[in-house]
């Protein structure tokens, strides 16, 4: 469910996920043009596993997938959870 929410149509697939959805929605607003470090916490909150950004948006991401327009990055892991694996 979580994907789904990802790429938009969460809400209207689950409706008792309105909220989280709206929640990653606004954390996501104008990544692509106002990327910083900064907004990760934010991100964080959202419980989304990543997040899709313009393919020439420069951030020090990892970011598994990339096309023409767009790349799906991933939040950084933090040093707790790095650990663990």
């Amino acid at each position: 469910m979580r994907r789904a929410m990802l790429y938009g149509g969460g809400a209207s697939i689950a409706p008792d996920l309105t909220q989280l959805w709206t929640q990653g929605t606004q954390a996501q607003k104008d990544l692509d043009t106002r990327w910083s470090p900064a907004r990760i916490p934010a991100l964080e909150a959202s419980s989304q596993p990543g997040f899709i950004l313009a393919r020439d948006t420069k951030a020090d991401l990892a970011c598994p997938y990339a096309n023409e327009q767009i790349k799906i990055c991933r939040l950084p892991q933090p040093a707790s959870e790095a650990q663990l694996r």
